[in-house]
């Protein structure tokens, strides 16, 4: 593996592990529950309360799921931008993926 995937990898982890740690908070801003966020990014609320419990780690897919619900909210975008979690990379990989998607309708 070169230097930066490294590098990419040790980066998504951080944003992952950071996102899990103010999950419980980020969701109270938008009013709802674990099985309501599970709804909304097709996940289940048992995977949900394991990551805000810290019992499983927040996987790629999951962290982007929850960054296109909570820039949506301009609530939550705000927390996401205060905790340096919204960052110009992660908007990068957001971009790439609206754009795949608009590709596949």
């Amino acid at each position: 593996m070169s230097t930066n995937s490294n590098n990419s990898d040790f980066e998504k982890e951080y944003y992952q592990k950071l996102m899990a740690e103010h999950l419980p908070e980020l969701r109270k801003t938008l009013g709802i529950s674990q099985s309501d966020l599970a709804d909304f990014i097709g996940s289940t609320r048992q995977s949900i309360n394991s990551i805000e419990n810290k019992k499983r780690p927040m996987m790629w897919d999951t962290f982007m799921s929850l960054m296109l619900l909570f820039i949506s909210n301009s609530d939550t975008k705000k927390q996401l931008d205060n905790l340096d979690i919204n960052t110009k990379e992660i908007s990068g990989f957001l971009k790439v993926k609206k754009r795949r998607w608009k590709n596949e309708l």
